[in-house]
């Protein structure tokens, strides 16, 4: 059994954890919404785990030329604290890292059709978000149990 783990993160930070066999769709355990102390502790839980994990996180790039404040700053934290886990840990964390305009390529209506579209939209923003790069690493790798649904 494969284990996923997806993050948007940031100030509030979107996640998505869950399941797939190469013949079963992806099925969701947990999402929503993490502060920051609830994502350090989700790290914590990865790190003594001890079961493999691919954890699809998206990138931040800074912009050159703009005031950056905390908030913005915050993902640069959150990403480095997990490759510090996944560096402790190489043997069972494996970190995939995606822009966010990747995650585009999975629109509101291919969640919807997988039936993984969280609503209201604007409460779970960041959670869908999260849920975009988990199916985008399942498109990447051509999970069709789970593709199907969503893709034509």
């Amino acid at each position: 059994m494969a284990v996923l783990l997806a993050f948007d993160p940031g100030k509030t930070t979107g996640f998505v954890y869950g399941r797939y066999e190469d013949d079963q769709p992806f099925e969701i355990d947990q999402v929503g919404h993490a502060t920051t102390e609830e994502y350090f502790s989700m790290l914590g839980v990865l790190e003594e785990g001890g079961r493999e994990v691919t954890v699809v996180c998206e990138d931040f790039v800074l912009r050159r030329g703009k005031a950056m404040t905390s908030d913005q700053t915050s993902p640069l934290i959150l990403i480095g604290a997990l490759q510090y886990v996944a560096f402790q840990d190489q043997k069972t964390i494996t970190v995939v890292m995606q822009s966010p305009s990747a995650a585009k390529q999975v629109t509101d209506e291919h969640l919807d059709k997988l039936g993984f579209l969280r609503t209201p939209k604007t409460k779970w923003d960041h959670a869908n978000d999260a849920m975009r790069h988990a199916v985008l690493y399942l498109k990447n790798n051509k999970h069709m149990p789970t593709l199907e649904g969503g893709f034509k």
